[in-house]
């Protein structure tokens, strides 16, 4: 069965019955607040809309609880600084975001150690002598 909802929040559900998703819509277009769950109940992200556009902040949680990633839209361009994390509660990476154009990006091993560093000029991206590459592993 297919449903189209043009109007109000539509939740979807897991086979098991858990709810899977929580969407609202105005227009039949994503507006406001997208909610995703596991299968466990954990919340796995919420998202924003507006008029179909993603727009203002989205979180996403790994399913231990830990933050996994912070990421903001405006008017379904990238903007501002992305965040993530590891599943251990530490740094993974920050990307800047200009005029939906990737600028910087820093990530970081599970350790806490800097192993990549992009900058990028114009649109090209450059590497600025970082490179996991160089990391040792044990």
């Amino acid at each position: 069965m297919i449903v189209y909802l043009t109007d109000g929040t539509l939740p979807i559900y897991y086979e098991s019955g858990k709810k899977e998703r929580e969407i609202t819509y105005k227009n039949g277009k994503p507006d406001g607040k997208f909610t995703y769950w596991y299968e466990n109940g954990q919340l796995r992200g919420e998202s924003y809309y507006k008029e179909g556009k993603r727009d203002g902040k989205c979180t996403a949680w790994w399913e231990n609880g830990q933050l996994w990633w912070e990421r903001y839209y405006n008017n379904d361009k990238r903007v501002y600084n992305w965040l993530m994390w590891h599943n251990n509660g530490k740094k993974w990476s920050d990307i800047y975001w200009l005029n939906d154009e990737y600028v910087v990006r820093k990530s970081w091993d599970k350790n806490g150690k800097l192993w990549l560093h992009f900058d990028a000029e114009k649109g090209i991206r450059f590497n600025l002598g970082i490179s996991k590459d160089e990391v040792k592993t044990k």
